[in-house]
């Protein structure tokens, strides 16, 4: 495709549902190249991890790179509905009034809510916090298994993905489905992701030491079990 007929590239820092893949350092930036060099406005996904997820406010910090366009969501307003969208002045400030609009736009409970929740992150040190959660479940989740595959994420945002075996590889998606029902009647909500064969492990930051760790430690006594019944 030649570059002039493109308008933007838009990629996520951290591929969410896709299993929490971390994009590389060499990617990003050379995507924000290639951007530069043809004036393509560069959009980032920070619907999932933005806002202290990733152990940083935004996870393109880990890449020391900024977009021209942020888009953001879910996190920001503590469960109210609530999206935004950054950028350049040029860009963001480009459309007369009137030109955009939203059903919803400036709701004044939701914007409430997303102001107290930026306190909170700087109060109780939550960018901290997301560190200390994504530690905690690699180490209770990281011990010999027969079908843990690879264990990736950065901060609070952690993926087990599970295969058929260490050397073949494979996805082993039936396996994930009974570590996720046997988590549920354990009392353990878990969500799958990429095509089935990872965990995505994403806790709320504000979640107790006490909490985590018996939430892990349930996902890892059930992952032992079926180990050994399989």
């Amino acid at each position: 495709m030649d570059p002039s007929d493109v308008a933007a590239i838009m990629l996520e820092p951290i591929q969410g549902d896709g299993g929490f893949i971390v994009l590389s350092d060499a990617f990003v930036k050379g995507v924000r190249e290639i951007c530069n060099q043809h004036g393509i406005v560069m959009i980032t996904d920070e619907i999932q991890t933005g806002f202290g997820r990733s152990g940083k406010m935004f996870a393109m910090e880990h890449f020391s790179v900024s977009s021209d366009i942020t888009v953001m969501s879910k996190s920001i307003a503590a469960g109210i509905p609530l999206s935004a969208v950054s950028g350049k002045s040029e860009i963001i400030n480009y459309p007369n009034p009137k030109e955009l609009g939203g059903t919803l736009s400036g709701n004044p409970l939701a914007c409430l809510a997303g102001l107290n929740v930026i306190k909170m992150i700087e109060q109780q040190d939550l960018l901290k916090r997301a560190n200390e959660i994504g530690e905690q479940i690699k180490k209770v989740l990281d011990f010999p298994s027969k079908y843990i595959g690879e264990i990736r994420g950065i901060g609070a945002m952690i993926g087990i993905e599970f295969v058929n075996d260490k050397k073949e590889k494979g996805s082993n998606k039936q396996f994930v489905q009974q570590v996720v029902r046997n988590c549920f009647e354990k009392g353990v909500l878990l969500l799958m992701a990429a095509d089935g064969n990872v965990i995505r492990l994403l806790p709320p930051l504000v979640i107790t030491d006490e909490q985590l760790q018996e939430a892990l430690q349930i996902m890892k006594t059930v992952i032992q079990d079926l180990e050994e019944e399989n």
